[in-house]
């Protein structure tokens, strides 16, 4: 008998995972139609410039410029040799203009 109510329990937790699941699919294809958006818009709308320093020793600058709403936005980063190599290849990956 305990088996029984066990399962009636089980049976009763999960009777709404199925449309559970249905919305969260369709919540996450909506996020990703709106990440896609958003990232074609601040990839025509930035630029990135890199100014690589002739010492490995000194950290290499990377200035990010853009436009969004009528703002101008200019971010500067330091970062250091070991890890130019990796932005420059997500860079590329991204097919952003170096």
């Amino acid at each position: 008998m305990k088996i029984l109510k066990w399962f009636k329990q089980l049976f009763y937790i999960v009777r709404n995972y199925d449309s559970d699941l249905d919305l969260y699919m369709e919540r996450i294809h909506r996020l990703e139609v709106q990440n896609a958006k958003l990232s074609r818009i601040i990839k025509e709308r930035t630029q990135i410039s890199v100014e690589v320093s002739p010492h490995a020793k000194f950290p290499h600058t990377v200035v990010l410029t853009g436009r969004y709403k009528n703002r101008d936005y200019i971010e500067p980063f330091h970062i250091k040799t070991e890890d130019l190599y990796e932005l420059v290849q997500l860079l590329r990956s991204r097919n952003m203009p170096l």
